[in-house]
């Protein structure tokens, strides 16, 4: 029963880069994920990047970053379900951070991602957190699933894995039917069950592997609903003779050991011999003994079979590539074989009761379980291979068992919970500012609490609570700026101060006023950008760089030509509005695979809207006039929405932006001439036929 221990291209794989699109995927749509802890920069900067594919580094030029990311993010869905006691960073409005409570001690601990482009689906499964050291230094396990219009993995994995995500975030805080981030991923979700429905099954190769997803979920039965169970029922033929179990936790108890290991055995024949392998994170110490993190209990357990062999494998912290940074272990793999047969499951439950949804109070955990006929070597081994290296312990009398914390703690220190009475936090935009909209549930809020906006100014407290709102469940709060997060401190029942982040979202993301950057454009500024080449931001940035050189230098204009502007001339400026709605065209005839890019298209900092007020500030008594031609040019558009985009959205969407125009034009018309005012009215009356 030794297995062979190649390990030939195990460490090949770079998780970043199945963020970024595959060949011929399309423009990206939306996507959701899930984790335990979450750095927020991280899932930004590195995850959604290149998801979105950014070309620009904050590092580098964080204006045009800055611009970029404004651009692209605003034509896309994004969201992240996270355990609450790792809710904890501000981050952009314009994606969602949603926390998940689970009862008593259970934590989110699924690592799943779901990544929508036009014509491409992937999931990614596995043990890593949206972190640096899950995506850069951890050993780490992970499955990746493509599925497209004409192949790739069996759709109904697919709707699996879209279901479960769906009840995952029916334990987040929030309205279903009002906008808001529930009912954006709600809507998020369905989409991606819409595009793929049209898709064709792949029909099953013979022989092949084929996938499932075992899944925890808190509610379920443990004697159906349990990793092993689950694992159990997929199991086809004679019972394996070797079980494979790759965790860096464990439950420390005798009781919760004794149950871990009842539940695993059963996995196993019960005839002739057998073997269990445990690997898990150790090192070998100067006087030649082994530190192995694993209770002994589990290895030792008093319900071992006397014909079941037990062996241990240290999988080593080594250093990561930079040569400074370490990589513990952080991969969860089962694995089970018999001669003509074998089942790998990769995810993230580790090996606890909780983990493996053995307990009354399960996580939530979502793995993925290859199952192999026979003629499934060459697959075979490479899941074999995706187990990280190891060295195994030959001799019992070396081994040292030393306790290791619960995989509820595998992020380090306890961390505050924030009571459940601070429900819901959303801001809703108006112009610059907008408003808090905060849902309290009185019954769980303490009764010494403070509120702070991220400035460190208090914002509500139980004295303004009682004073102002009558402890009422529904708070409204002006501010002057997007907020994505409140800090809440309070006293626990011992009576010391607490401390942690209640998430703010967005009601709607399309109401975000753009940043500084984008806002405060002029007429010139859209005219060039629009008649330029190049990626609009990198223009942007550049006008932006040389309009601040010009007001740094302030050198006064001697020359008398260029004490002349000869761009407020009629013709020339005529012109230029000309090659601008030539670009402004080219730009809405870009495929849009979203109807939040239809708008952002539309109404955006770089749209018909707002080159349209710019003329009515710029362009005087010509206003009029020029603001008619940016109407009528939208007439002459050749849409690309393809079938992202429902006819009647599109529609709704251009009468709603021809709507603004006609009413921008009209306001101005009455104070110009009578010969314009008639071109205006003619213009305008032949958008409305």
């Amino acid at each position: 029963m030794a297995r062979a221990r190649s390990r030939k291209g195990a460490d090949d794989g770079r998780l970043l880069n199945f963020w970024a699109p595959p060949d011929s995927a399309g423009l990206a749509i939306g996507c959701v994920a899930t984790t335990f802890t979450l750095d927020a920069g991280h899932f930004e900067e590195q995850c959604l990047a290149r998801f979105i594919s950014m070309e620009t580094d904050p590092a580098e030029s964080a204006r045009a970053y800055l611009i970029e990311r404004e651009e692209k993010m605003s034509q896309v869905f994004a969201c992240v379900l996270v355990d609450q006691r790792h809710a904890k960073d501000l981050r952009s409005l314009r994606w969602h951070m949603l926390p998940v409570r689970l009862p008593g001690s259970a934590i989110q601990h699924a690592k799943i991602s779901i990544l929508m482009w036009e014509r491409q689906l992937r999931i990614v499964i596995g043990s890593a957190n949206l972190t640096p050291a899950g995506y850069r230094s951890n050993r780490e396990v992970a499955a990746v699933l493509d599925f497209g219009p004409e192949e790739g993995y069996p759709l109904k994995l697919a709707r699996d894995c879209i279901d479960y995500v769906t009840k995952l975030s029916r334990l987040v805080e929030g309205a279903e039917d009002t906008p808001g981030p529930r009912a954006a991923l709600n809507a998020f979700l369905a989409d991606v069950r819409h595009r793929i429905s049209g898709w064709e099954e792949s029909a099953p190769q013979a022989g092949a592997a084929r996938c499932e997803l075992v899944s925890v979920m808190p509610g379920q039965s443990t004697s159906q609903g349990s990793v092993p169970a689950q694992v159990g029922a997929l199991w086809r033929g004679p019972m394996p003779d070797n079980l494979v179990v790759v965790s860096p936790f464990f439950d420390q108890s005798e009781s919760t050991a004794d149950r871990t290991y009842g539940e695993l055995s059963k996995l196993i024949t019960n005839r002739g011999e057998r073997r269990i392998d445990f690997y898990t994170s150790g090192r070998r110490l100067a006087d030649g003994k082994v530190e192995v993190d694993i209770p002994s209990r589990l290895y030792k357990s008093p319900l071992r079979h006397p014909k079941t062999e037990h062996c241990i494998s240290i999988i080593e912290d080594a250093a990561s590539s930079d040569g400074d940074a370490q990589r513990p272990l952080h991969a969860k793999v089962i694995y089970l074989r018999q001669e003509s047969f074998s089942l790998f499951m990769v995810g993230s439950s580790n090996c606890t009761v909780a983990g493996l949804g053995l307990s009354s109070t399960p996580n939530a955990e979502a793995n993925l379980v290859f199952v192999m006929p026979a003629n499934a070597a060459k697959f075979d081994e490479r899941c074999w291979e995706a187990i990280p290296e190891a060295e195994d312990v030959t001799d019992e009398k070396d081994l040292l068992f030393k306790a290791t914390l619960d995989a509820s703690d595998d992020a380090g220190a306890a961390i505050a919970l924030l009571p459940p009475g601070f429900a819901e936090a959303l801001f809703l935009p108006k112009g610059t500012g907008g408003e808090l909209q905060l849902t309290l549930s009185p019954d769980g809020v303490p009764s010494a609490f403070e509120v702070y906006l991220p400035d460190g100014r208090s914002v509500l407290s139980p004295d303004r609570w009682l004073k102002e709102f009558s402890r009422s469940s529904q708070l409204t709060l002006g501010v002057d700026r997007p907020i994505s997060g409140l800090t809440v401190k309070w006293k626990d029942a011992e009576q010391t101060w607490q401390s942690a982040l209640w998430v703010v979202n967005v009601t709607d993301t399309g109401l975000l006023a753009p940043p500084d950057e984008l806002r405060n454009l002029d007429l010139e500024d859209l005219l060039a950008v629009l008649t330029g080449s190049g990626p609009m931001y990198r223009l942007i940035d550049s006008r932006l760089e040389a309009k601040a050189e010009r007001q740094a230098l302030s050198a006064p204009v001697v020359d008398p030509l260029k004490k002349v502007d000869s761009s407020q001339f009629l013709m020339r400026r005529m012109r230029r509005l000309a090659r601008a709605l030539e670009g402004l065209r080219a730009r809405l005839e870009q495929p849009v695979a979203s109807i939040e890019g239809l708008r952002w298209r539309l109404q955006g900092p770089l749209g018909p809207v707002a080159l349209a007020h710019a003329l009515q500030v710029e362009s005087g008594a010509g206003a009029p006039f020029f603001i008619a031609e940016v109407a009528v040019s939208l007439q002459e558009v050749r849409w690309q929405c393809g079938n992202a985009i429902k006819a009647d959205e599109r529609e709704s969407a251009l009468a709603e932006t021809l709507a603004t125009l006609k009413g921008l034009a009209l306001e101005h018309a009455q104070n110009s001439p009578e010969n314009l005012r008639e071109y205006v009215a003619d213009q305008l009356q032949r958008i409305a036929s």
